[in-house]
């Protein structure tokens, strides 16, 4: 055999394997992309953990949502809405670090016997100093539903200058309203 087809057939098994041992070595992105939130904070599901605090779960829920070159994490507000922030995905051999300019957001791991993924949150002030185990699921959380739910299902406010619509079948009648079909209509009787 000639010496530059056997240096040739070694470099190509060198480069071959070589590629499989990268391959085994990093993280199965397809595993870790897509949509993922809140499960547990330090072995606890979040509504419980949150209510030991005083606090509820909606205030600690935050919704991923991965992909290979881009990342978003979605919060929510004070005021009920829900912020995006947008990160940028660096990829390692055990899962993805989440990174804003330079700086480490979130180092999040994948455990593949539970296909979940891991991280340690700070949550100095609210679970008094120290790391806890924050484990994400595939899914995303219900913001909208939640905040109903912890405003007592009610009607969200009137915006400033509006006036609030009577909630369906209240008994107050609006002026100039023509009731529907089995209704009845309300009449005021004077007072003698």
């Amino acid at each position: 055999m000639n010496m530059k087809k056997i240096f040739g057939l070694a470099t190509a098994g060198i480069m071959a394997a070589t590629m499989a041992l990268c391959t085994a070595c990093g993280v199965d992105q397809e595993k870790v992309k897509g949509d993922w939130s809140v499960d547990t904070i330090a072995g606890k599901p979040v509504a419980e953990y949150t209510a030991e605090l005083g606090g509820a779960e909606f205030g600690s829920q935050l919704n991923f949502h991965i992909e290979e070159d881009k990342a978003t994490v979605e919060t929510p507000s004070a005021t009920g809405e829900t912020e995006t922030k947008e990160l940028k995905p660096t990829w390692r051999s055990n899962g993805v670090e989440l990174k804003d300019g330079d700086t480490l957001v979130y180092a999040l791991e994948l455990d593949t016997d539970k296909n979940v993924l891991k991280y340690k949150a700070d949550y100095t002030g609210i679970g008094g100093g120290k790391e806890e185990e924050v484990v994400l699921k595939k899914g995303t959380y219900d913001f909208a539903a939640a905040l109903s739910e912890l405003q007592g299902g009610a009607a969200a406010a009137p915006a400033e200058g509006e006036e609030a619509a009577p909630a369906e079948g209240d008994a107050a009648a609006v002026e100039g309203e023509v009731p529907a079909e089995g209704e009845e209509e309300l009449v005021e009787e004077e007072a003698e």
